[in-house]
């Protein structure tokens, strides 16, 4: 509920602010691996296999390079299959 509340929030952001220029994107990560992941219990796979820190930066700072005519809204970055809906 908290994580569709934080979508629902970056959502009314993107729409109050859009006229004075400014974007808004809600970045959704799957597993990355971190000492918290890596230490989780219910973690569903080997850290290996998940997004590393480096590749979702990357992923963030070209977000952050576009220009306002092509902004994101939402940016899901999964490493094993996540059905949405």
């Amino acid at each position: 509920m908290s994580k569709y509340a934080m979508l629902a929030v970056n959502h009314s952001t993107r729409t109050l602010t859009w006229d004075k220029g400014v974007r808004a994107t809600a970045v959704c990560p799957g597993w990355v691996s971190t000492d918290m992941s890596k230490n989780s219990k219910t973690r569903t796979m080997e850290t290996e296999d998940m997004t590393t820190p480096e590749t979702l930066a990357h992923l963030i700072r070209i977000n952050i390079e576009l220009p306002n005519n092509a902004a994101v809204a939402e940016l899901l970055v999964n490493c094993e299959f996540e059905d949405v809906f």
